[in-house]
C-alpha cells in the first residue's frame, strides 16, 4: 500500500467520486500485476460490480462519506487519506 504525503496532488482523483478512486486504484494494481504496460489499467468494468466493490472497501476502510458517489474533494482530510 502506498500513501503519498501529497494526497491531493498524487494520491486522489479529487474531482472524481470515491467509487472512481477505489476502482481506478484496483484496476491500476491489476495492470501492474500483469506487468504489461499495454494492459496496465485496461479493463472492461461492470457498473454494478464496481459499485459493490467500492461500497465493500468503503466499509472495510471505514471511510465516512454520504455515498460512494461523493466527490473526493468533499471528504475530510482523514477520510481522503
Amino acid at each position: 500500500c502506498y500513501l503519498p504525503d501529497d494526497r491531493t496532488g498524487s494520491g486522489l482523483l479529487m474531482d472524481h467520486s470515491v467509487e472512481d478512486n477505489i476502482v481506478f486504484t484496483a484496476v491500476h494494481a491489476w495492470g501492474q500485476l500483469l506487468k504489461s504496460p499495454f494492459l496496465a489499467g485496461l479493463s472492461l468494468l461492470n457498473e454494478h460490480s464496481s459499485r459493490v466493490f467500492a461500497e465493500d472497501w468503503v466499509e472495510r476502510l471505514q471511510v465516512k462519506c454520504s455515498s460512494v458517489g461523493q466527490r473526493a474533494w468533499e471528504l475530510s482530510g482523514g477520510n481522503q487519506q
